[in-house]
């Protein structure tokens, strides 16, 4: 209740003059008048899409409505969609995300992973052309990827250049990864699906993909034990 009175101040005084709650929750969410009265008195709760609906018509932000006065977290993801051009804005958004996050002065990065993090992928860009080719077909079933083996979707020049530079950021921000003995196993367990599926055409293919993935193992071992991130920076730098 709290949440939804914090929202309702919120909406109510961004409204012009003349306007009622009553009659912006039946023109904006094709109420009638007692179902928006319900709402309004929360006898009935808004849907999260009602409240996206109401936030983007009159501007108001959420966030003081689940600010950490009300014990809750603020957050929100960026997800792959159904055209190969989501891909782009996906890492495009991560390396803004990134930046934002190492222009602060006190920034840690925590990140639990089930597999190897998204981050190391983007200095090889085969190997990240990979996931995303598994991503893509496997998971997603995109249709760009759905039709066609892996050396026919080749990497997208704008995805590797937002992925470089996402990386830069990435090195430059101190980070705790919590890996298991799983999180390597599950690339590996993708790259011999692929050889059984035939989206692989030649040995010479897996080969090269194999070979990033050991670079990128090695380049991990070395982040660990040296604890630094940043260790082939052009500056010399110390990012655990």
């Amino acid at each position: 209740m709290k949440n939804l009175k914090v929202f309702l101040e919120n909406l109510e005084a961004s409204l012009p003059s003349g306007l009622t709650l009553n009659k912006v929750l039946i023109k904006e969410l094709g109420l009638n008048k007692d179902a928006a009265s319900r709402r309004i008195s929360g006898k009935t709760p808004f849907t999260y899409s009602e409240v996206c609906t109401l936030a983007n018509a009159y501007n108001i932000s959420l966030t003081p409505a689940q600010s950490s006065s009300f014990n809750n977290v603020v957050f929100g993801y960026t997800p792959f969609k159904n055209k190969q051009v989501d891909s782009k804005y996906f890492f495009e958004n991560i390396s803004n995300l990134l930046y934002k996050l190492n222009t602060h002065q006190h920034k840690v990065l925590y990140h639990v992973a089930p597999e190897i993090p998204i981050y190391h992928y983007y200095k090889y860009p085969l190997l990240l052309n990979f996931k995303l080719f598994y991503w893509g077909k496997y998971l997603l079933n995109i249709d760009y990827y759905v039709k066609r083996v892996f050396k026919e979707a080749p990497s997208d020049p704008q995805i590797v250049e937002h992925a470089q530079k996402a990386y830069e950021q990435y090195c430059l921000i101190p980070s705790v990864e919590i890996w298991t003995p799983q999180t390597l196993q599950t690339v590996l367990t993708q790259i011999q699906f692929c050889i059984e599926t035939g989206d692989f055409t030649n040995t010479a293919e897996i080969l090269l993909v194999l070979e990033e993935l050991n670079q990128l193992m090695q380049r991990i071992k070395q982040m660990a034990e040296d604890n630094n991130k940043a260790f082939d920076h052009d500056k010399k730098m110390q990012i655990p």
